[in-house]
């Protein structure tokens, strides 16, 4: 009985150890920046994208509707009548709601239209907010000054703190120090 018990903890002991690992990589996993900017983004991507539904559904669909009688939504071809009766009293319905309430099978092109619409909407959004990131991006990458000096051999830019140039093996590259003898203090000068 004492040997199952033993086997048990060591069994047991390997479990609760492996458990911990994996929610220490989960938690080291959720505190990297990625993961909450990722979760930032999706929230902001579905608020946004109730925003586009409203600006498509409110203002363009009544717009694009006052060319015909509907709105944009209620734009559809019936399929099928819901019964015999109202097809062969050929029968309107004035919204798609109404038709599937009547039973009848609708081809809903409007709801289609405005699916597009929402999608150009934000393909243009994100199209902008992509290009004023880059615009953004360029500035800092054009204010930072370069710190490679050119070769004085070979005329070749090498990285700062190089002894050597990996193009000509030129040296000294760069600023160097040298030591007046008497006094022991650095002077700059280029090499």
């Amino acid at each position: 009985m004492a040997e199952i018990r033993e086997r048990t903890k060591i069994v047991g002991g390997k479990a609760v150890a492996k458990v911990e690992g994996f929610f220490a990589d989960f938690k080291n996993f959720i505190n990297r920046g990625n993961v909450v900017d990722l979760a930032v983004g999706i929230i902001l991507g579905a608020a946004f994208g109730a925003i586009v539904q409203s600006l498509v559904n409110d203002i363009f669909s009544p717009i694009i509707g006052l060319a015909g009688n509907a709105a944009l939504g209620d734009l559809f071809v019936i399929m099928r009548y819901g019964n015999a009766n109202d097809s062969a009293a050929g029968a309107t319905y004035p919204t798609v709601l109404k038709a599937k309430e009547a039973g009848a099978i609708t081809l809903n092109y409007g709801n289609f239209i405005n699916t597009i619409i929402n999608f150009l909407i934000v393909a243009f959004a994100l199209f902008l907010f992509i290009k004023v990131i880059f615009l953004f991006k360029r500035k800092e990458v054009a204010k930072a000054p370069s710190t490679d000096w050119p070769c004085p051999k070979c005329k070749e830019l090498v990285k700062e703190g190089a002894i050597r140039c990996p193009h000509c093996t030129a040296e000294p590259i760069g600023p160097v120090l040298k030591y007046v003898d008497d006094i022991n203090e650095p002077l700059l000068s280029k090499a």
